[in-house]
């Protein structure tokens, strides 16, 4: 990446943090006007951090803060939801079908404690071993919504031996998914990518063809992510061909997305992912996969923004947040608001920043990961940085940096 790039995202996240516009305008403003429309002639990299120097007030945070683009990642595109039974639990009574349901809402909700307070009574009225192996499947679902990973591989675990000595094959495969999605929450792509190879078998010797199709996207992302790049584009456009066979809509539009996703982050094409991404939008709109159109949302309003696109930009960012919000999905409101925030101030719209860094700031931090954390924490010390809480704002970034 060249020193344009760095300088020209430099000059415009440093005016973000800036509450003294007396220092701000003489010095970083021109310089922001005159390099950040330039800089953006070359694709930034999907894991760009932008690293700024603080202003004056906020001397003793720490320094060289570094501030992440949205991600385009393709990891994101990795398919995390497992199959669920069509009626809930296998041949339940209405007692524990009650139960399991309302807890499946609560999952739904974001409501994982709740969730798993149910779930755990389920476990005393299950009658049968296919049932115990999904509710230990769906406990371990609630921990890794959680971001308890290591708990939630134990439930798996005792799941995968529940299904074995049922000789329960799907719901195996199910569990070696689940198991699959931990590890390589974790990072631990050799894992992951055994026992998905494993769970693919299955799917292959049952005939069950829509996992079998979703399995190789998530194989494509592993092989991604282990700089395997033909085989994980081979897997991409195999899954492609293969929804399509099957009239596989929901698959079809994941498989766009990660074609879409790698074309990005490994040729740094721009007009062509956003063919891609507007074909998988209109078929998870279709769908109705919420989670997805705002996960695509996300990834071409960056595309936008380094096409030089602001207003359209501004729009997927926009409406990734009212899918955030009729999700209940906290986390990705904070993220989203954030980076609206971001894109408002350079679009020289301080008080719009301002006001959905307010926004952002309300929201309690309980479902996000670590990093999301940190991340957020960045945005909350700019926000108090231009109300001039200095001393909320050095908590903020210096709790960031010792975090992240």
């Amino acid at each position: 990446m060249t020193w344009w790039i760095w300088l020209s995202i430099f000059a415009g996240v440093i005016g973000i943090l800036s509450s003294m516009d007396r220092w701000f305008r003489p010095v970083f403003r021109p310089l922001f006007l005159r390099l950040f429309k330039r800089g953006r002639e070359h694709p930034l990299s999907a894991d760009t951090m932008v690293e700024i120097t603080l202003p004056k007030g906020l001397e003793d945070a720490p320094l060289n803060v570094k501030i992440p683009l949205p991600p385009a990642s393709i990891q994101q595109i990795q398919i995390s939801v497992t199959l669920e039974y069509v009626n809930g639990l296998p041949t339940a009574e209405h007692g524990i079908r009650k139960r399991f349901n309302k807890a499946m809402e609560l999952r739904s909700n974001r409501e994982y404690i709740k969730a798993l307070e149910l779930f755990e009574e389920c476990l005393k009225l299950a009658s049968s071993l296919e049932q115990l192996n999904v509710l230990y499947n769906q406990i371990g679902k609630c921990h890794g919504f959680l971001f308890q990973y290591n708990k939630a591989i134990t439930y798996y675990k005792i799941a995968r031996e529940l299904a074995i000595k049922a000789g329960n094959r799907e719901g195996l495969a199910v569990t070696l998914w689940g198991l699959a999605g931990m590890h390589s929450m974790q990072g631990k792509d050799n894992k992951a990518l055994k026992y998905y190879e494993n769970s693919m078998s299955i799917y292959k010797e049952i005939g069950n063809k829509k996992s079998e199709v979703k399995l190789m996207i998530n194989l494509a992302a592993i092989y991604e992510a282990q700089g395997e790049l033909e085989k994980a584009l081979t897997y991409f456009e195999n899954a492609l061909e293969f929804a399509k066979r099957i009239e596989d809509k929901e698959s079809e539009g994941y498989a766009l997305f990660g074609l879409g996703a790698y074309r990005y982050q490994r040729n740094k094409e721009l007009n062509r992912p956003l063919d891609y991404f507007e074909k998988a939008l209109s078929i998870f709109k279709e769908t109705q996969n919420k989670e997805y159109q705002a996960r695509v949302l996300w990834t071409k309003g960056l595309l936008h923004f380094l096409n030089e696109e602001d207003q359209k930009a501004l729009d997927c960012y926009n409406s990734a947040l009212g899918i955030n919000r009729e999700m209940r999905d906290r986390s990705g409101e904070a993220k989203t608001l954030d980076y609206i925030a971001l894109l408002y101030w350079i679009t020289d719209e301080k008080e719009k920043a301002q006001e959905y860094l307010k926004q952002s700031s309300e929201i309690e931090m309980d479902q996000m990961s670590e990093g999301e954390k940190s991340r957020h924490r960045i945005f909350l010390g700019i926000y108090y940085g231009m109300k001039g809480n200095y001393e909320k704002a050095r908590e903020y970034l210096n709790e960031s940096r010792k975090k992240g």
